[in-house]
């Protein structure tokens, strides 16, 4: 944006031109491009003088308010901001900028990224490249970095044990929202600290040993240090570039941080590896009530590669996964949770008598240990509970609430969607963006529907 003319901005179906007026309506863009919008904008505000700016975002659950104020907060050049407090009541944000005049001149930011300032890097990707969702150059640069490092400071035969650095966000969401660790009970916190420290201990002595490697990223990763828990794969598989093991783990990990083009390759190569091995039950490092390991291995892998596919878009794909991944859910629990997502992979595809097909497996009495919320999603897609039953739950302060509204509201959101009722999609996708269970599946791909703009 620049010059005298009218702002513009990308969107798949052509630019939609935005008056440098000082008032700014997201609701003609995608929620995952507001972020790059407001940027653009505010931009074009101080080349034109414009120092007072109305950012019209709605009121609905506050997704695209967050996306502002994150902004906002973030940007150098604004005074202040606050909700408007006029007949659109929180429905708009104020923003007041700092004069031009009034600063010292610094170095071309174009400088640190190429030749390319942040704010034009940020309109090239929403027009010719939306499916990276615009993430910027120090984040794109981070992704590519995380997926290729083959180095992660400490040479083979030594240990890597890594400082808990709690600033900052440990993830940026694709909407761009910072995400933070999720606060802990005390009690939680010190038992899973614990649970570090031995693995950490294990790991010291013995710092190239596949098992101690694979539990040291897991007890990193129930901390919600994701990055941390990469760092630590990603050492691993220096070791062994062979490790399934390891790929898969990672591979989730990279879910966990939004990263998916590096899951499916870490995933999709795991499948490789795995292929004509013996299926292995997978230890638990959060065993369920009944204190019985679920899953294996081979489910695991095609499970998250399944999902990976899905979350970048690739449907076709994770359909292909998912049918493979049914070869290896062999008891109710892993039943109930590939059943779920290859049913809606299936609607999305618009193959109605494939969906139907995944229900006929699915009864209410099925024994059901720790994936209640999908068997309830498949007994909404067969009619036999109502959509409502499913949001309906006690308070989503608490963690676990928060994490089955993510889970199970999901499936409402995309029932409502693939039965061409988007509105209905988009108000459930924007209750589980106000929740904190951020690293849930069903929440990392509301977000990347709303980033997409499958909802709108």
């Amino acid at each position: 944006m620049s010059g005298d003319g009218p702002a513009e901005h990308g969107d798949l179906e052509g630019i939609v031109e935005v008056p440098i007026d000082g008032v700014l309506d997201l609701h003609q863009f995608r929620p995952g491009d507001a972020r790059d919008v407001v940027s653009d904008y505010l931009d074009a505000c101080r080349e034109q003088g414009v120092l007072d700016v109305r950012i019209i975002h709605g009121k609905g659950k506050g997704v695209l308010r967050r996306i502002v104020h994150s902004l906002l907060g973030d940007r150098r050049d604004v005074v202040s901001f606050r909700l408007a407090s006029d007949s659109g009541s929180w429905g708009a944000t104020l923003v007041r900028l700092v004069d031009p005049a009034d600063v010292e001149p610094q170095a071309d930011e174009a400088d640190r990224c190429g030749g390319i300032s942040p704010s034009r890097y940020a309109v090239a990707a929403s027009v010719l490249a939306l499916g990276t969702m615009a993430m910027g150059c120090g984040a794109v640069a981070e992704q590519d970095a995380g997926a290729d490092a083959t180095s992660v400071g400490a040479p083979a035969g030594e240990a890597l044990v890594l400082p808990d650095d709690e600033d900052g966000p440990e993830v940026t969401s694709l909407i761009g929202v910072p995400l933070f660790r999720p606060l802990l009970s005390d009690q939680r916190r010190a038992q899973l600290e614990d649970n570090l420290a031995v693995a950490v201990a294990d790991y010291e002595a013995d710092p190239d040993d596949k098992d101690t490697i694979i539990w040291y990223g897991r007890r990193l990763a129930y901390l919600s240090r994701y990055n941390d828990a990469i760092e630590v794969y990603s050492r691993g598989l220096e070791l062994h570039p062979e490790s399934f093991k390891l790929l898969r783990h990672r591979g989730h990990r990279y879910i966990s941080t939004r990263q998916f083009d590096a899951a499916v390759a870490d995933l999709g190569g795991a499948a490789a590896l795995v292929a004509g091995q013996a299926v292995e039950i997978e230890p638990d490092g959060a065993p369920n009530a009944r204190n019985i390991p679920l899953s294996n291995i081979h489910f695991n892998i095609w499970y998250h590669l399944g999902l990976a596919r899905y979350l970048r878009g690739d449907i076709e794909a994770a359909r292909d996964a998912y049918v493979e991944c049914m070869e290896y859910s062999d008891n109710n629990d892993l039943l109930v949770a590939t059943s779920d997502w290859l049913y809606m992979t299936y609607r999305r595809l618009g193959d109605e008598s494939a969906a139907a097909d995944v229900l006929e497996a699915i009864t209410p009495g099925m024994e059901i240990i720790e994936n209640d919320s999908y068997h309830r999603r498949l007994l909404m897609y067969k009619g036999q509970l109502a959509p409502q039953e499913l949001l309906d739950l006690r308070t989503e302060t608490d963690p676990d609430i928060a994490l089955n509204i993510a889970t199970q509201g999901y499936g409402v959101g995309n029932w409502y969607l693939v039965g061409g009722d988007p509105e209905a999609a988009l108000e459930v996708f924007e209750r589980i963006l106000e929740g904190t269970s951020w690293a849930a599946f069903g929440y990392i791909a509301a977000e990347a529907d709303v980033a997409r703009g499958v909802v709108r």
